[in-house]
């Protein structure tokens, strides 16, 4: 039987697939249709139990949380370079670029978490058996 959390991730990833393939699709644009794609076939792979479904997914979470880590090192450093680059500047625009800067670093935290959490259910044991079976 598929673990409940395997089956929301293939509904999640089949979702996020066929945005991607509409979206590269409608605007001609190579990248998300092709990353649609790929979210489709795990999705696939996902709910039929194919252990190469389960090795995209903690792929993809890796990728994630260092997509994470980068994201949310980036909202503090936009604040520093923006005052080192223009003192003046950064008085005027101080407030709207500490949101963004707050934003790119929740974000980033969130997106750590998120895909840390993946990562584990992927490696647990009963997780493991439905793609072994």
């Amino acid at each position: 039987m598929r673990p409940t959390g395997v089956t929301i991730l293939a509904v999640l990833y089949a979702l996020g697939g066929i945005f991607g393939v509409v979206r590269g699709a409608l605007s001609l644009n190579f990248i998300p249709l092709v990353m649609g794609i790929v979210e489709l076939a795990i999705a696939y792979g996902l709910w039929n139990g194919q252990n190469w479904g389960r090795i995209l997914v903690m792929i993809f979470s890796i990728l994630g949380i260092i997509g994470g880590a980068v994201m949310a090192a980036l909202g503090p450093t936009l604040m520093i370079l923006m005052f080192k680059a223009s003192p003046m500047m950064a008085t005027n625009m101080g407030m709207f670029m500490g949101v963004i800067s707050t934003i790119f670093t929740v974000s980033g935290i969130i997106g750590i978490v998120v895909n840390a959490i993946i990562l584990y259910y992927m490696t647990r044991p009963h997780v493991k058996e439905f793609f072994t079976a």
